[in-house]
Order: structure tokens, then C-alpha cells, then sequence
């Protein structure tokens, strides 16, 4: 995780040039997306964590997210416009989610992405909500804004578990040169199919302590 510590201003992209944005590390990044995660409380008192990812066409979860796009100079823009596709605008606009972005200042940088987390309420509702959208924007709508299929909530505890035992089971997760390589099939975590693009950097939120301070409600 990177703090950022002043602003500065970077080359206008689209309708939102009006936007101050924090300098960024890696400049030649490839890609960028956005992360969601909730807290809920439980009867009890205490809180239980979950992210809300969306199913792909071929059945298996990951984050909003995508490759970066023509005169992109910046990955909050990248991962901005990559979410309000991907969630046809049914959670929040192009303006909010790049202003909950800047607000959360957490992200995971690993193969060449980033990607950014973002706290949201958590919110049954919202499932539906982008069902609707799906089916109203479907006539019109671009192969990138149905990438998604459907969007579920699910326990981040469950998902770390089986994050843990990836790691465990291969003491280099990021090599993909050696002969076994489960990165070359999807992660099963109960009901949730997890691609490889979201494995690789949930191990590498799992290896730097985010993974387990958010299980913790603790970010």
C-alpha cells in the first residue's frame, strides 16, 4: 500500500480534466480497477466484512476493472471508467466513484495494475439495482458495460482462507515459470469462482497485511 502524501496536477483526460489527482509511482501502468468492500453488522455488535464483486461471462468473479485506455494518463481514471462500464452506472457515477477513489487512497499495485479500494455501505439492494440497469441498458449497450453478468457479496474471511492456502501451497505465487502453476485455473472460495487476475492481487493484499485488516474491519 502507498500513501499519498501531496497533489498535483496531471494532464486533462475527458470530462474529467477539472480533477486534481495524487502523483502515481509506476507510470507505464497497464491497466487499473476498483475494488468494493462493506462492513455488516452483526447481531452481536461486531462488524463482518464482504467485497462485492461481479460475475464474468464465464462464470467466474472478479473487481471492475480493465486495460488501460486510449490517452489515459492516469490510473484513477482508468479505474474510474472501468467501474462505471462494468457497473453500467448503477452504483455510483463516472464523478462519484472517481471521488471515493481519491477519499479511500488504498490500492494494491501488482502486475502492472492498479487496483483501488473503496468502502461502501453494504446494501442487499444494490444487487438488484444492477440487475435492472442490465437488463433496461441491454439493447443499446456495449460488449464493456455487459461484461458483468451479476454482482455478489461475499465474506472476506472465506476469501482469504482460500487465498492463505494458495500461498501455501506455492511459495511464489507471482512465478508463473514454474511447472505447477494454479494460475492457469480459477480459485474456487465456495460460491465464488475467483479469476486469476483477482487472485494474484488478493495474494499480494494477503502478503502486505491488507487482506487480514480488512477481515478485521480494521482498514
Amino acid at each position: 500500500m502507498f500513501s499519498v502524501k501531496t497533489m498535483s496536477e496531471v494532464p486533462p483526460t475527458t470530462n474529467q480534466a477539472h480533477l486534481s489527482l495524487p502523483p502515481f509511482e509506476y507510470a507505464h501502468y497497464s491497466g487499473g480497477g476498483v475494488l468494493l468492500y462493506a462492513y455488516l453488522k452483526q447481531e452481536d455488535g461486531s462488524k463482518k466484512a464482504y467485497l462485492l464483486l461481479g460475475q464474468e461471462r464465464e462464470l467466474s468473479y472478479d473487481d471492475f476493472g480493465g486495460s488501460r485506455g486510449k490517452g489515459e494518463r492516469h490510473p484513477i481514471l482508468t479505474a474510474a471508467r472501468e467501474f462505471y462500464e462494468e457497473s453500467i452506472g448503477a452504483i455510483y457515477n463516472l464523478e462519484e466513484i472517481t471521488k471515493k477513489i481519491l477519499e479511500s487512497n488504498l490500492f494494491i499495485f501488482e502486475a502492472n495494475f492498479y487496483q483501488y479500494w473503496v468502502e461502501i455501505p453494504f446494501d442487499a439492494g444494490v444487487l438488484d439495482n444492477f440487475s435492472i440497469a442490465r437488463k433496461e441498458k441491454k439493447p443499446t449497450a456495449t460488449k464493456y458495460e455487459l461484461e458483468k453478468q451479476q454482482l455478489r457479496w461475499f465474506a472476506v474471511e472465506n476469501i482469504r482462507k482460500s487465498i492463505r492456502e494458495f500461498i501455501n501451497r506455492r511459495p511464489d505465487p507471482y512465478n508463473d515459470g514454474n511447472k505447477f502453476n494454479p494460475l492457469n485455473k480459477p480459485l474456487h472460495c465456495e460460491e465464488c469462482i475467483m479469476r486469476k487476475h483477482l487472485i494474484k492481487t488478493m495474494a499480494k493484499a494477503e502478503q502486505i497485511g491488507m487482506l487480514e485488516k480488512l477481515e478485521k474491519c480494521d482498514l
